[in-house]
Formats: structure tokens, C-alpha cells, sequence
């Protein structure tokens, strides 16, 4: 006899049931945030690192192990406006992409996420020109940032909280790793590293405060050998006060970052 469901669902029982035990993927409202601070409901950069939440976002965690960065990774393609974006990582509830660069000067954006050729509900997101964030160190977005003493690989933190780290002096210079400060000379391809021969450098510097001082800037663009991650380097004031919890912060276009901690001596 004919399967009374059949007419319903369009195909087999299995069919059915397989489509029930698999959901389709879907966007957190309001899941798209800046990839170093993780703060929600502000506005992202073209070519800015960005972290999406949802649900069965893939079926395993998979990082990509190659650039150019892949537009598919273990079966998942994110679309920003119809363009499909590089993705550094996904997984079932977390996914690390890069914004294309195509969409500077636009205002808003549409994402979606495709998992094995199913798609998501599109979220929509606000765009702008910059979206300045620095990474932290348990990347929360909050404490001792993900800042490192030039040309060196301490981080200016307490000596002892890290491998190798210790506190800046007042004149040294720091080497702040940030994401979302926006256009740059020479920007690299889709999904590409920056190059340190030409280096991409931002087309407005940022200014960055350290305790109520302000930092001179003696550069500002794209980490070489890197996607999406951008370097200011700065150099400490001599009038700052010293301390382990020294507070970080940067400002492109006007807009603030998050702040972040540094150690002083």
C-alpha cells in the first residue's frame, strides 16, 4: 500500500526523518561579532576578522591549513552580500571569517551559511568604515592584550604570566595586534596574507591612549605573512605611571576599541 506521508514530505520516510535529524543551520541574532573583542551589536569592517554563533553551523571543527584561505571549508561556504567569504575555522557553533574587501563603503551586509547545500536564514549586520578591536590574550576581549614588546616575542605583561613576559619600560615601544582598522594601501588578495614588501598600511592612522597618555604611532597596517590581523606599534610615554595593569586604548575614525592591560615599569 502507498505510504500515507508520502505526499506530504515529497519523497521517502527516510527522506523525512533524515531531514528532521539534520536542522538546517542557523544564525544566532545578533551572533555576528568582531573576532578580537567579541562584542556584539557594532559595526564590521571589510577585510576584518569576524566570529559567527549559531547551531549545526558544520558537521566537524575544521581549520584551514592553507592560504589563500578557503571560500569552503569541511563543506561550509559563508556569504557576505552574495560573496563568499575566507574562512579560518568552523565548527558546529563557531565560525572564523574574513569580511571581503569588496564591500568598503557599503552599509550593511547579509550573511548566510551554507552547510552541505543547505542554507540559513540570512542575518543582517551593520558595515563601517573601521571597527578597531584588540585581541587579549584568553581572547575575551578584556584584560592583558594580546600585545607584544618590539621586536621581541614578550608580552608586555607581569613577569611570569607568560612564557617569557614582562613589563615595558616607559620609552620602549610595544607591537599592539588589532582587527577591523579598514582600508589599506596595497591590500592583499581575497583570503591572502599581507606582504612585507609592500607593506599595506592603513589609510588613516589610529591614536591609542595608554593611561591617560597619548601613545605616538610609528606604524600602522597589516601584519605581514597574516589575514586580516593588523599592527600598530606604538612607543610608551615617559610620563605614563608604571603598573601591571596599565589600560590600552585605540582609536580609528574616532571610534574606540575595547580596552586591554599592559604591565609598565
Amino acid at each position: 500500500t502507498a505510504n500515507p506521508l508520502q505526499p506530504a514530505i515529497g519523497g521517502s520516510v527516510d527522506a523525512f526523518v533524515a531531514k528532521i535529524e539534520d536542522p538546517p543551520p542557523a544564525v544566532n541574532p545578533g551572533g555576528l561579532v568582531n573576532g578580537a573583542s567579541f562584542a556584539g551589536g557594532v559595526a564590521l569592517a571589510s577585510g576584518g576578522i569576524t566570529s559567527l554563533f549559531g547551531s549545526n553551523l558544520a558537521a566537524s571543527t575544521v581549520l584551514a591549513e592553507s592560504l589563500p584561505l578557503p571560500t569552503t571549508l569541511g563543506g561550509v561556504t559563508v556569504e557576505v552580500n552574495g560573496i563568499a567569504a575566507p574562512l579560518f575555522f568552523v565548527s558546529p557553533v563557531q565560525i572564523n571569517f574574513q569580511i571581503p574587501h569588496e564591500l568598503e563603503g557599503q552599509s550593511e551586509a547579509s550573511v548566510t551559511v551554507t552547510v552541505g547545500g543547505v542554507t540559513s536564514s540570512p542575518e543582517t549586520v551593520e558595515l563601517a568604515p573601521s571597527s578597531p578591536a584588540i585581541f587579549s590574550t584568553d581572547s575575551s576581549g578584556s584584560g592583558q592584550g594580546a600585545i607584544l614588546i618590539a621586536n621581541t616575542a614578550s608580552i608586555a605583561a607581569p613577569v611570569g604570566t607568560f612564557p617569557g613576559s614582562r613589563p615595558v619600560e616607559r620609552g620602549g615601544f610595544l607591537s599592539i595586534f588589532c582587527a577591523g582598522l579598514g582600508d589599506v594601501t596595497n591590500p592583499p588578495g581575497i583570503g591572502e596574507a599581507a606582504s612585507a614588501d609592500p607593506l599595506s598600511t592603513t589609510m588613516n592612522d589610529p591614536t591609542v591612549t595608554i593611561g591617560d597618555a597619548p601613545a605616538p604611532v610609528s606604524f600602522s597596517g597589516l601584519a605581514p605573512g597574516f589575514v586580516g590581523l593588523y599592527q600598530v606599534n606604538v612607543q610608551i610615554p615617559a610620563g605614563v605611571a608604571p603598573g601591571p595593569e596599565v589600560p590600552l586604548v585605540l582609536f580609528q575614525n574616532g571610534v574606540p576599541s575595547n580596552p586591554v592591560t599592559i604591565a609598565v615599569q
